[in-house]
């Protein structure tokens, strides 16, 4: 089999500063490289391998989830340049909330961890946020005037009542603060 690599021989080889260099033909790279490089291109090349090995264990929520937020954070942006109303103070917060977003289900994988139990509270989380971003990217659309269809807004209508409504860090504070008195009440 031919990998489209070869190795010219040694008339075409030389030692300059006591590093062999070498001709690689290959129709993408048909330059000198010395073997260093060659090693870095490989290292390279597995290091790619071990990303897309890693990349395919992620639960698919999770990547649905990022793909999402990076193309509501983009939208965004395009509606305010659009409405000429483009902040970079609110770009570095947006992008602050999309990193955020994006990390959540890797809390409540981790909370899980914590309890022993998995319940698959990850997923869940990055269904719902992942559908909160979906009705935010079609928000942006219809602001940029794309015609979006009547029965998807009725349908994203439907699924904006099923995503539980984001609390305030107060009001989680307060539920986080009230859940033990009441524990300890009914004791």
């Amino acid at each position: 089999m031919d990998s489209g690599y070869a190795l010219q021989g040694p008339k075409n080889s030389s030692r300059i500063g006591g590093t062999m260099r070498v001709k690689l033909l290959h129709p993408l790279a048909a330059k000198d490289m010395t073997w260093g490089k060659i090693a870095l291109l490989h290292i390279g090349k597995g290091l790619l391998a071990l990303f897309l090995a890693m990349w395919a264990s992620i639960p698919v929520a999770i990547v649905s989830l990022w793909g999402f937020c990076m193309l509501d954070y983009v939208l965004g942006i395009a509606v305010a340049w659009k409405w000429k109303v483009v902040s970079g103070a609110a770009a570095r917060d947006g992008l602050l909330k999309k990193v955020a977003v994006c990390f959540t289900p890797f809390v409540f994988h981790w909370a899980e961890g914590m309890v022993g139990k998995e319940i698959g509270a990850e997923n869940y989380a990055a269904t719902m946020l992942g559908l909160s971003e979906v009705i935010s990217v079609v928000e942006n659309l219809a602001y940029l005037g794309v015609p979006i269809p009547s029965n998807v807004v009725s349908l994203l209508a439907a699924a904006k009542k099923l995503v539980p409504r984001s609390m305030t860090p107060d009001e989680i504070k307060a539920e986080l603060d009230d859940e033990p008195k009441s524990k300890s009440a009914g004791a």
